[in-house]
């Protein structure tokens, strides 16, 4: 039970946890040709345990999310040393970003707008790719 004077309580405990390997090839064709590949590989996890109480967080509500994710975050890239000032290169890689969890958020509708929410609001990973086409002069 919370004293009388607070209206407004709120303690999240969150643990975002990432162990990972990277690895990287390459291998020229020629003098002036290269291709490099290269991957990463993650395990990640994140928890979030919710606590909330008082008048202005309509009381008190419990709530918590777990994720974990193995993402694999591929790259390649395919150069060409024209001559020594010039260099072209076309690359592809791929980018991960980790999901997670915020506290749970109530509706602003009147019928109901006192009543607690007891779910947690879960965001999804995200994955993105880059194809690239560059030089270097």
């Amino acid at each position: 039970m919370i004293p009388a004077c607070d209206i407004y309580y709120n303690n999240n405990t969150t643990f975002d946890r990432q162990i990972a390997a990277f690895g990287e090839l390459s291998y020229a064709f020629t003098d002036w040709m290269r291709l490099t590949v290269g991957e990463r590989i993650a395990r990640t996890s994140f928890s979030l345990n919710h606590y909330a109480d008082g008048y202005e967080n309509y009381g008190p509500g419990p709530a918590q999310a777990n994720q974990k994710e193995t993402p694999n975050t591929p790259k390649a890239t395919l150069s060409f040393q024209v001559d020594p000032q010039n260099l072209f290169y076309m690359s592809y890689a791929k980018g991960f970003r980790v999901g997670g969890a915020t506290h749970p958020c109530r509706t602003t509708a009147a019928w109901t707008w006192r009543l607690p929410a007891t779910r947690m609001v879960h965001h999804s990973p995200t994955s993105q790719t880059h194809p690239e086409l560059r030089d270097r002069l």
